[in-house]
């Protein structure tokens, strides 16, 4: 897989429902290998590539453009930010959290109670500017605005990559490589949007493709934590691909 590619899928802003960023980056750097491309009325970025040897059966390959993130919901009189969750944002990881907003606006997400009581509770946490009144926030941010959590691309040890958005920006940069190959057969690969709040996109774009066969490639949690015991563990990093059999 090419990394450097990778690596900037990651680090684009797209947030979901503001997945524009993303689509035109894959647009144009899949213009020279599809056949056709078109965004449907979702926003889903679709494309077309013709097959060594067209089959009846119709393939589409599926991957979603956008990640979890956070929008500004009213602004208090102290220049903080009261949000709410766009996709499945966990307290206990977007606590003390660093975000962004599209127009490079950065901010840290805070607690209005302390830490171990903010339970699942969005509206205990707030951004903080680095403003102390409600005049200077309005010139940085307005209600409706959104912002992403910030996480570099980092190379582990052991071969493993850490950063925001690879889910699912993992699986776009697969179909980027596939749609670089010559292909048995007739492939449609869909670039999705709004999966993190309830996969809207993938539902127009399964109708609109209608295929035969569909492949969803998406990350999934894995279970090879400490005190786990090995029947449990579902799946690990490095053990090849997951197929998922039961929901």
């Amino acid at each position: 897989m090419n990394w450097k590619l990778f690596e900037e899928l990651t680090q684009l802003h797209g947030v979901s429902g503001y997945e524009r960023q993303v689509s035109s980056f894959i647009a144009e750097r899949m213009d020279p290998y599809g056949d056709r491309q078109w965004i449907d009325a979702n926003g889903n970025l679709i494309v077309f590539k013709k097959g060594t040897s067209p089959s009846a059966k119709k393939l589409l390959f599926c991957a979603h453009m956008d990640e979890i993130g956070l929008q500004v919901i009213k602004i208090n009189d102290d220049g903080t930010l009261m949000v709410k969750g766009l996709g499945s944002c966990w307290i206990y990881t977007t606590y003390q959290s660093r975000v962004m907003f599209r127009n490079g606006v950065a901010g840290v997400v805070s607690s209005r109670v302390r830490p171990e009581k903010v339970e699942n509770q969005m509206v205990n946490l707030f951004v903080d500017l680095g403003v102390s009144t409600k005049q200077e926030a309005e010139q940085l941010v307005e209600i409706g605005d959104v912002a992403v959590f910030l996480g570099d691309y980092l190379e582990l040890a052991g071969s493993c990559v850490t950063a925001k958005a690879i889910d699912d920006r993992v699986g776009c940069a697969v179909m980027l490589e596939l749609l670089r190959e010559k292909l048995p057969m007739d492939v449609t690969f869909a670039f999705t949007v709004q999966e993190e709040v309830g996969t809207r996109g993938a539902f127009g774009a399964a109708f609109s493709v209608a295929p035969e066969t569909a492949l969803v490639l998406e990350t999934t949690t894995a279970a090879d934590l400490p005190g786990v015991e090995g029947h449990r563990r579902v799946c690990a990093p490095g053990r090849g691909p997951v197929i998922s059999y039961m929901d």
